[in-house]
C-alpha cells in the first residue's frame, strides 16, 4: 500500500478526535471501568499514574524542566539530599534532565514522583541492583545525580512492567489501524523530521549538548528510510562527552559529587557513555543528511511511505 503525499505546512500535526488512539489512551479509558479494581492497591496506583501526562507529551522545554525540577526538589527534601535553590535548578540538574528526557520520556511526571514513593517503602527492592553486601543498592551518597536517578527509574520501569503484565487480560483488543490512521501517524513523524533536517540545512549544525529536535525517534526514522544508524562511540567521542560534563559550572553539592565520580571512573562512566553515544549518532546522522541535501528536491520523497 502506498501512502499518499502529505503537504508540509510547518509545525506539528495535531491528531484530533482520537484518530490514532495510543496504548496510553486505551489505559486512560480502562480507568473508567471497574476492571482495574482487580489489581492490588499498589498496582492500581502505578496504573493510574501511568495514564497521566507523559514527559513526551509536554512540548514546552521550559515547562518540562519546571515540572521535573519541582519533583526532584521534593525528592531531595523527602530523602534528606542537598537541594539547589529554585533559581539554580535548571543548571544544577541539567544532566539529570537530559537523561530523563532522552531515556525515560515514556513515563509520566506523576510516575517519576511515584518511583521515589515506592522506593521509600521497599517496593522497588527486588528490581534494584545489589550492592557488595547483596542488599538493594539505594545509595545516593547525599546528592541527586545521574547514576542515582537512572538506577531508581530503571527499577521503577521493571516494577511497572510486572504490573502491566497483569493488566493484559484487562485491556481491550487493539484495533487495527486504518490506512487513514496510519497515514496521519506517519505524517506527524515526517513533519517533525523535515523540520529538523531543514533547520540543519539553514542554521548549521545543532548544539549537540542541548538541542532536543534530534532524539532516538530521529534515528528510528532514518532506519525506516534505509539508513544504518548502528554506531559505537569512539574514544574521542568519550573524551568530548567527558569534557562537556567537566565544563559545566559547579552550582551544588550534587554536581561536586558527580564530578568526583567522573574523576574516579573517568571516561568509562555510564553518563559519559550515553552522551558519547549521542555524539556518535549525531555525527553519523549529519553525514547522511549532507548526502541527502545534495539534491534538495529528493527531500519531498520522504513524504511517501510503502508497506
Amino acid at each position: 500500500m502506498e501512502i499518499e503525499k502529505y503537504q508540509n505546512r510547518g509545525g506539528k500535526v495535531v491528531l484530533s478526535g482520537g484518530i490514532f488512539p495510543s496504548f496510553v489512551e486505551r489505559n486512560r479509558e480502562l480507568i473508567q471501568s471497574n476492571k482495574i479494581k482487580q489489581l492490588s492497591k499498589v498496582d492500581q496506583r502505578i496504573f493510574v499514574e501511568s495514564t497521566k501526562r507523559l514527559i513526551s507529551e509536554e512540548e514546552s522545554e521550559e515547562k518540562k524542566i519546571e515540572y521535573l525540577g519541582i519533583i526532584f526538589i521534593g525528592v531531595c527534601s523527602d530523602f534528606g539530599l542537598n537541594a539547589p535553590e529554585r533559581s539554580a535548578v535548571k543548571s544544577v540538574f541539567s544532566s539529570i534532565f537530559d537523561v530523563v528526557d532522552l531515556y525515560f520520556d515514556d513515563l509520566s511526571f506523576a510516575e517519576v514522583k511515584l518511583a521515589w514513593r515506592l522506593l521509600a517503602v521497599g517496593e522497588l527492592d527486588n528490581y534494584l541492583p545489589k550492592d557488595r553486601y547483596g542488599s538493594p543498592d539505594k545509595n545516593h551518597y547525599g546528592s541527586l545525580n545521574v547514576d542515582y536517578v537512572t538506577k531508581i527509574l530503571k527499577a521503577y520501569r521493571k516494577r511497572k512492567a510486572d504490573m502491566m503484565a497483569k493488566t493484559t487480560a484487562l485491556l481491550p483488543d487493539k484495533p487495527k489501524a486504518t490506512p487513514e490512521q496510519e497515514r496521519a501517524f506517519l505524517n506527524v513523524q515526517a513533519n517533525n523530521f523535515i523540520f529538523a533536517i531543514m533547520k540543519y540545512k539553514y542554521s548549521g549544525r545543532f548544539r549537540m549538548e542541548s538541542d532536543r529536535l534530534i532524539s532516538e525517534s530521529t534515528f528510528k526514522y532514518m532506519e525506516r528510510l534505509g539508513y544504518n544508524m548502528d554506531t559505537i562511540p569512539t574514544y574521542e567521542d568519550k573524551k568530548l562527552a567527558l569534557a562537556q560534563f567537566k565544563g559545566r559550572p559547579i552550582n551544588s553539592f550534587a554536581q561536586v559529587f558527580e564530578k568526583e565520580c567522573l574523576a574516579t571512573v573517568g571516561i568509562e562512566h555510564e553518563a559519559v557513555y550515553f552522551r558519547a553515544l549521542m555524539i556518535a549518532k549525531k555525527r553519523l546522522l549529519f553525514r547522511y543528511w549532507d548526502e541527502m541535501l545534495i539534491e534538495e528536491d529528493s527531500i519531498k520523497d520522504l513524504y511517501y511511505y510503502k508497506h
